[in-house]
């Protein structure tokens, strides 16, 4: 599946990139705040 078009200028987001896109941006913030929550964690039990 294609989720970008070149072009000339730069590139596009096909119709299925657009779908995909923000879809994508809400799985790598959730993996970011579980690495966050878990980081915290490991901090609170081996600060104790």
């Amino acid at each position: 599946m294609r989720l970008l078009d070149r072009t000339p200028q730069g590139a596009v987001h096909t119709a299925a990139g657009e779908v995909f896109l923000p879809r994508a941006k809400a799985l790598l913030k959730s993996a970011a705040q579980a690495a966050a929550s878990a980081t915290a964690a490991d901090y609170r039990t081996s600060a104790t």
